[in-house]
């Protein structure tokens, strides 16, 4: 009886020093360079690489398209946006010929923030990713990251502006309609609310170097109002046998950096990635979805913008 005692004593004195070692070993120290979401950029222009469009009512009208976006912070409050995209590849005008338009998109918009607030939360920041291949061949991508605590700045407001699309329109449904493809286009505005949170911390770890998180995520929702619409091919205007009304909804999402490419005082260079996507239901496309690559080639914290460099900095230098 006291050989079992003694047995199941040292078992589990063994097993509580194996896990005390497994966690000490999984540990990863860290030091807060930076925790300021404030001291970010406020202005950023972009090429947009890759915009992707398909609208399940109008395949004909799937488009590839690149383009330029624009942003900028004023104050920190006030908004303003522009995106003008065109299509290098429009898949209605392959088969439609040299009559029918590629898809173009502009819109020029603002927002305001109605509601701001700052926190600090626990927040996950990927330390380091590698791909390799499992037992079965499948390939697999490992994620390292570690919870700290972080200042955020979360935002909700309001947002609106010009709304301007157009393309490629197959007339499959509208056996009326004698060519298989024409041009359409509408315009009109968009208003909605977004919600957005912004985070800008780095940190110093003893297992993978800095790693940080300064990025801004923004959800958005948004009527589409385009009551000025086209439907023609060669002269001839078919908008009133389509009869597609001129009311649409989206909603999306925005990833974007917002430190400068090289951070002041950190040894460290932020990658300038915007990534975007949206679905909807849009006249003359029906459902669509959307997404969007664009690489930043100007990112500047600008006083002129109301940006104030901060008296003190959270951070701590080695």
């Amino acid at each position: 009886m006291n050989t079992n005692l003694t047995s199941r004593f040292l078992f589990s004195l063994i097993l509580i020093t194996v896990l005390q070692l497994t966690s000490k070993a999984q540990m990863v120290n860290y030091k807060i360079l930076k925790d300021d979401p404030k001291d970010v950029t406020n202005l950023w222009v972009g090429v947009e690489l890759m915009n992707f469009d398909i609208g399940f009512k109008n395949i004909h009208g799937l488009s590839f398209s690149s383009g330029v976006w624009a942003t900028a912070d004023y104050k920190e409050r006030i908004n303003a946006e522009a995106v003008l995209r065109y299509g290098w590849l429009t898949m209605g005008k392959l088969v439609g010929g040299p009559d029918i338009k590629n898809h173009h998109q502009i819109e020029l918009g603002g927002s305001y923030s109605l509601i701001k607030k700052t926190k600090s939360k626990k927040t996950n920041i990927i330390l380091s990713q590698s791909t390799g291949y499992n037992s079965e061949g499948k390939k697999v991508t490992t994620t390292k990251s570690i919870a700290v605590p972080a200042t955020r700045i979360s935002a909700l407001g309001a947002r609106g502006g010009l709304y301007s699309i157009g393309g490629a329109f197959g007339t499959d449904a509208y056996p009326t309609i004698t060519p298989d493809i024409i041009n359409y286009s509408m315009r009109g505005v968009y208003v909605g609310l977004f919600q957005s949170s912004t985070h800008n911390i780095f940190i110093n770890t003893d297992t993978d170097g800095i790693a940080a998180k300064s990025k801004r995520m923004k959800f958005y929702a948004d009527l589409l109002i385009v009551p000025i619409q086209a439907a023609r091919f060669q002269g001839v205007d078919y908008k009133s046998v389509i009869g597609a009304g001129p009311i649409g909804w989206r909603v999306g999402i925005q990833a974007m950096p917002m430190e400068l490419r090289k951070v002041q005082n950190l040894d460290v260079k932020i990658r300038g990635i915007v990534i975007g996507a949206e679905a909807g239901i849009r006249p003359y496309d029906g459902i669509y979805v959307a997404g969007t690559w664009t690489i930043c080639i100007l990112r500047k914290k600008s006083p002129k913008l109301g940006y104030t460099k901060p008296e003190t900095e959270n951070r701590t230098t080695e």
